[in-house]
């Protein structure tokens, strides 16, 4: 009984190391996108779909791709989906769920400078005519 205890401990150990690392790893903007972008990547390129395009592509525009051409498509829709949303979607959910993103934690809000007055206008000296 020793043997499995030790070794459930040991995995819990792990499991917990890697847990903290990805915790602390998950605050990182470049984390953040790339799992993002994985899971738009797995979506986007699965066969089926890329075939229906495709299919779709020929019947109702009459524009045949071929396999190359519609990966290229698809590529240039995956860059748009994942520009999109990643600003729209993913950002605004990040902050919701109250999670901290790379270069927020420190920022402080801009200081608000007062609006400058006009310098007062001082009075001009008349100059009184030169007398002869």
């Amino acid at each position: 009984m020793d043997l499995v205890s030790s070794a459930i401990g040991g995995v819990t150990g792990t499991v917990g190391k890697v847990e903290r690392f990805v915790e602390s790893q998950w605050t990182q903007r470049l984390v953040q996108v790339s799992v993002y972008g994985g899971l738009m990547f797995y979506l986007l390129s699965m066969t089926d779909l890329i075939k229906v395009v495709d299919k779709n592509l020929s019947a109702l525009l009459r524009i045949k791709l071929g396999t190359e051409g519609t990966r290229a498509l698809h590529a240039v829709v995956f860059a748009v989906f994942l520009y999109y949303g990643t600003r729209f979607i993913f950002d605004p959910l990040l902050k919701r769920m109250g999670g901290v993103m790379e270069g927020m934690n420190n920022k402080r809000p801009a200081k608000r400078v007062a609006a400058k007055r006009p310098a007062a206008k001082r009075p001009v000296a008349k100059r009184q005519p030169k007398r002869k």
